[in-house]
C-alpha cells in the first residue's frame, strides 16, 4: 500500500509546507473576514433607509401606531440582518476567490517550482495539514486514501 504524507518529507521541508499552508490560508480568512464585514455594515446601512422612508410615510399618512410601528421593527431589523448576511457570504465568498486566483496561486506554483513537488502532493499533504474548515482546503484536490490501496 502506498501512501503520500508528511512523513515522506524531510523534517525541515515539512516545516516549510507547513507555515505556507498557515500562511496562504490566514490571507484566505483575513481577506474574507474583512469583506464579509464590509458588506454587513454596508447591507444593513443601505437596507436601513428603506425601512426609515416607508415608516415615515405611513407616520404622515396617519396609518402607523406604536403597536405597528414595532412589529414594523422587529420586521425590518430580521429583514436587515438576513439580507446584510446573504450580502457578506456572497462577498467573502467571490473575495476569497479572487484572492486565490490573485495570490495563492502564484505563492503554489512558486513553491512547487522550487521544491520541486507536484500539485496532487501539495494539495493531499496540505489537506492533511489544515483543519476541514479552513478557506484553503475548498481549493485543493487531494488524493484520497483508497485511491491508494491496491485492489485484492
Amino acid at each position: 500500500m502506498n501512501h503520500l504524507s508528511a512523513d515522506s518529507l524531510a523534517p525541515d521541508q515539512v516545516d516549510e509546507l507547513q507555515q505556507l499552508a498557515t500562511t496562504l490560508n490566514d490571507k484566505l480568512l483575513s481577506a474574507g473576514s474583512s469583506s464579509a464585514e464590509r458588506a454587513f455594515g454596508i447591507g444593513c446601512g443601505l437596507g436601513l433607509l428603506p425601512v426609515i422612508v416607508v415608516a415615515v410615510i405611513l407616520y404622515v399618512l396617519g396609518v402607523i401606531n406604536l403597536i405597528l410601528a414595532m412589529i414594523l421593527g422587529v420586521l425590518s431589523i430580521l429583514f436587515l440582518v438576513s439580507f446584510a448576511s446573504l450580502l457578506a457570504s456572497i462577498a467573502r465568498a467571490n473575495v476569497v476567490k479572487r484572492t486565490y486566483q490573485s495570490d495563492v496561486i502564484p505563492a503554489i506554483e512558486k513553491y512547487l517550482h522550487d521544491s520541486g513537488m507536484n500539485r496532487v502532493e501539495f494539495d493531499t499533504l496540505v489537506a492533511e495539514m489544515l483543519p476541514r474548515e479552513a478557506p484553503l482546503q475548498a481549493f485543493l484536490s487531494p488524493i484520497r486514501q483508497e485511491e491508494f490501496d491496491e485492489p485484492e
